[in-house]
């Protein structure tokens, strides 16, 4: 636990072994805010064999809890996480060329209502110029 002037605290929790391997992780599970009278922040998380983060669950009080999924492909990059507050949600899509990022789409609501769509553009070197 870490402690501050202020009487704030914040806690962390870690998973203890990978379940893939049985080796230590150092991976966090859990992270919680507080100050003297009540949790201001309660965060979770879990994670697919093999260490990529599968979900997480956001909470605090006079707040809708808030959750994201994490879906990656065959080559452990992410495609698409999908995020719900109370009624909200929120799904992002991402496309690849090899291990670069070409696009991110975002869809809105239950009818998927494309809300952005971003193209990202690349130099000779590899390297990410443009968005």
């Amino acid at each position: 636990m870490r402690s501050y002037p202020n009487g704030a605290s914040t806690s962390f929790g870690y998973h203890d072994l990978d379940p893939a391997s049985g080796d230590a992780t150092t991976r966090l599970k859990l992270l919680a805010h507080a100050n003297a009278s009540e949790t201001l922040a309660h965060i979770e998380y879990a994670y697919h064999v093999g260490g990529l983060r599968k979900s997480e669950l956001r909470q605090s009080p006079g707040s809708s809890d808030e959750s994201r999924t994490y879906d990656y492909d065959a080559m452990s990059r992410l495609v698409r996480s999908k995020t719900s507050k109370g009624v909200d949600l929120e799904e992002r899509e991402y496309g690849y060329l090899g291990q670069m990022r070409t696009s991110q789409k975002v869809y809105s609501g239950l009818t998927r209502e494309l809300t952005e769509d971003l193209e990202y553009k690349y130099d000779d070197a590899l390297r990410m110029r443009e968005i």
